[in-house]
């Protein structure tokens, strides 16, 4: 096998299949209702096919082992209607796309209602916190009127200061030695 080929392999087939018979083979309601839609649409025809023959086609389709297989046209119909997109994200996965859905109107009114609530939630929170900080400074300068300092913050290498306010007769001197005694 070149190497230009090397991914080809039964795993990655045996992926297709597995992807393929998830998103189709569901429930028999389900697939009852994906073989009318085909009948529906006119991908397959009533005249040719009885039902019981449409329901073994539809089986043969997930099988890799019948000769059967679905058209590209059903395979993106039955995608589209029915909402089921794994084979279509398992290819672009293996084709190493990223895949985002396209916002519908709906979904784009959507989005900016809740773009509006939360930009409405920030504003009220960063005007609860500005109040905060307003009243915390207010605190903090009242409390600074009556003396008190507030903690130093310091960085690596830096030694406290101390303050004990104004002098008194017992204050340590710059040479150790005590005043006041």
């Amino acid at each position: 096998m070149s190497r230009d080929n090397a991914w080809f392999s039964r795993d990655w087939v045996q992926r297709g299949v597995e992807v393929l018979k998830a998103m189709l083979d569901q429930s028999e309601e389900r697939k009852a209702e994906m073989i009318q839609f085909l009948f529906d649409v006119g991908l397959w025809d009533e005249t040719k096919l009885t039902w019981l023959a449409a329901t073994s086609r539809f089986n043969a389709c997930l099988s890799p082992s019948k000769p059967e297989y679905f058209k590209t046209a059903e395979l993106w119909a039955l995608m589209k209607r029915f909402d089921v997109h794994d084979l279509f994200l398992a290819m672009a996965d293996d084709l190493g796309y990223r895949v985002t859905r396209i916002p519908t109107d709906e979904r784009r009114l959507q989005l900016l209602e809740r773009i509006a609530r939360n930009q409405e939630l920030y504003f009220k929170l960063l005007t609860e916190a500005g109040a905060s900080n307003e009243a915390a400074r207010a605190a903090l300068a009242e409390a600074e009127k009556s003396g008190f300092r507030p903690r130093q913050h310091l960085g690596p290498g830096d030694r406290p200061l101390f303050d004990l306010g104004e002098p008194t007769d017992i204050t340590t001197a710059r040479d150790g030695a005590a005043k006041g005694f």
